[in-house]
């Protein structure tokens, strides 16, 4: 880093020509996206948000992109805490049940 006061630096800024790509106008630069294609995200995007809490039900799950064969693909991140800091010994729940099971 040099040690030149920063209006010594400013003056400099602009001695270089700046450097714009080259676009040719009769080349598209991204095609157009298929409808179909767009609804079927949008619909997928929409069904994620969705799923809701398998202990609580009022909460959506913490990855609704994972299959509800796994906890954060089954759970909301609420009761997950819950049965994580939970310090009885005898605490036993679905979380648990399905975590043992390698979900």
């Amino acid at each position: 880093m040099r040690d030149d006061p920063p209006t010594v630096l400013l003056g400099r800024v602009g001695t270089d020509p700046l450097r714009w790509p080259t676009v040719d106008p009769d080349t598209p630069a991204v095609p157009p996206p298929d409808v179909d294609v767009m609804r079927r995200a949008l619909a997928a995007l929409r069904a994620w948000g969705t799923a809701p809490c398998a202990l609580c039900g009022t909460e959506p799950v913490v990855r609704p992109d994972l299959p509800r064969g796994t906890v954060d693909g089954r759970f909301c991140g609420g009761c997950i805490a819950r049965c994580l800091d939970d310090p009885r010994g005898d605490h036993w729940c679905p979380i648990d049940t399905l975590g043992a099971a390698g979900g």
